[in-house]
């Protein structure tokens, strides 16, 4: 019981408002190297939002890491942006969108999948470790732990994330393929 004045401050709670705003800005897509919305911002608030969580979980310290070299990368994608249709060749512009498409096509999938399924994989150990029914979506019985087949909300959500950024991905290149055959 709480006593009167006492705040619930000694709790952890996950900020489920900033990791949708980030993702929001995250999983949008993108026209060759021009995202829609900037990742970066969604990287930094979905690095802000994991910060108390990664003091507890050890998997998702480890995504948080990936997740703030990830905003520096997206920097260097809007800088080159900019190098492509500010100081670059006129005739290699097309060029230069199928490379620098490429190069952060790959570069993205091959850091942020990775690091949501960490991220996803350590919510759902908090969700087993704390009983916690909005992360897991269920009541996890005790003698069922560990031993349940069906999927819960978190590992939803991590499937359609992890299929989306390699679309988004691939959808970004994809386009820029029709430059090779002219």
């Amino acid at each position: 019981r709480e006593r009167k004045g006492e705040s619930k401050m000694s709790e952890k709670r996950i900020n489920f408002k900033a990791i949708a705003w980030s993702l929001v800005f995250l999983l949008n897509p993108n026209v060759s190297i021009i995202d829609v919305f900037p990742d970066f911002i969604g990287y930094i608030l979905l690095c802000l939002s994991l910060v108390k969580l990664a003091d507890i979980n050890d998997t998702i310290s480890s995504a948080l890491s990936q997740f703030k070299k990830m905003i520096f990368i997206d920097a260097a994608k809007i800088l080159a942006i900019f190098w492509t249709f500010g100081m670059g060749v006129a005739t290699e512009k097309e060029t230069s969108l199928l490379l620098w498409s490429f190069v952060f096509g790959v570069v993205e999938v091959a850091v942020v999948i990775p690091a949501f399924i960490k991220l996803f994989g350590g919510l759902t150990e908090l969700g087993y470790v704390c009983d916690n029914t909005s992360v897991l979506g269920y009541k996890q019985r005790k003698k069922d732990r560990g031993r349940s087949k069906r999927k819960n909300h978190t590992d939803k959500i991590r499937s359609f994330t992890v299929f989306f950024i390699a679309l988004k991905a691939l959808m970004s290149v994809l386009p820029e393929f029709s430059n090779l055959t002219s």
